[in-house]
C-alpha cells in the first residue's frame, strides 16, 4: 500500500475504487464472464442436465422418446458427443456450439449466433428440457468471483 497523507486518503480511496470498478466492468472483463457462463451452460447440457425447480440443483433433462431414439440410431450426422439414447441437447452439436455472450454496456446477454439455434432452444424448453438458465450456486460463485476481483483490483491502486 502506498503511503498517502491522511488528508488525501478520501480522494485517493475514491480514485482507487473508480479505477478498480472500471477494470472490473470493462468490456473485456464482462465478455470473459459471459463466455464462462456460456461454456458452463454448454457443458451442463452436454452432461444431460438442465436445472431443477427454482433454478437450484442440476436436474436430468427429460428422456428422449423411444421413437426418437430409433431415429437417432439411423442418423449419420449424430455428434460424437452423444449417443442415440442420451438426452443432452446434442444431436449435431450446432445449437450448443452457437451459444454466445453479447455485451451491451454493463449487460451480459447469453444468446445464440443463429436464429435457428435460438428456435431449437425455445422448442426444447417447451418440451421439458430447459437449459438456458444459471443456477443460484452459479450466481453465488459469480458474485464471489466479482468480489474477489474487485478486492484484487483495489489492492493494485491503493
Amino acid at each position: 500500500m502506498k503511503k498517502v497523507p491522511l488528508s488525501e486518503f478520501p480522494h485517493h480511496l475514491k480514485t482507487a475504487l473508480e479505477k478498480a470498478k472500471q477494470e472490473l466492468l470493462s468490456p473485456s472483463s464482462l465478455q470473459q464472464i459471459g463466455d464462462d457462463i456460456a461454456e458452463q451452460l454448454r457443458l451442463r447440457a452436454r452432461l444431460g442436465n438442465g436445472l431443477g425447480e427454482n433454478y437450484t440443483d442440476p436436474a436430468k433433462l427429460k428422456p428422449l422418446s423411444p421413437k426418437y431414439v430409433e431415429q437417432r440410431k439411423k442418423m449419420k450426422d449424430l455428434s460424437e458427443e452423444t449417443t442415440p439414447k442420451k438426452s443432452n441437447l446434442t444431436q449435431t452439436g450446432e445449437m450448443l456450439d452457437d451459444i454466445i455472450a453479447r455485451i451491451n454496456g454493463f449487460k451480459i446477454t447469453i444468446t445464440f449466433k443463429e436464429q435457428f439455434s435460438k428456435d431449437k432452444a425455445r422448442w426444447n424448453s417447451v418440451k421439458g428440457r430447459p437449459f438456458m438458465h444459471i443456477s443460484r450456486v452459479q450466481v453465488q460463485r459469480l458474485t464471489n468471483d466479482m468480489q474477489s476481483k474487485l478486492r484484487s483490483n483495489l489492492k493494485k491502486y491503493l
